[in-house]
């Protein structure tokens, strides 16, 4: 073998273990208020809600928005 064709090699077996480090560091998880999800305060404003049926559908929208999570091995660290 040549000497570029070395060199090309060499290159793409570095780049294959950039990309196979890289797949295996585990990624940020970016989940908060940006998504939509409810805040205390929406949550705190159902009880001045006097109506009974209009305060049952308030809650039903809040539960709607709240984000599922799935955990798949690894930890979770909340700040």
């Amino acid at each position: 073998m040549n000497s570029y064709t070395t060199a090309v090699l060499t290159v793409i077996a570095g780049a294959l273990v950039v990309i196979s480090i890289r797949l295996g560091a585990p990624q940020p998880v970016q989940a908060g208020l940006l998504d939509g999800a409810p805040t205390l305060g929406e949550l705190r404003r159902l009880g001045d809600i006097l109506d009974p049926d209009e305060r049952k559908q308030a809650r039903e929208l809040l539960t709607d928005k709240i984000p599922l999570v799935r955990l798949h091995g690894g930890f979770v660290s909340v700040k």
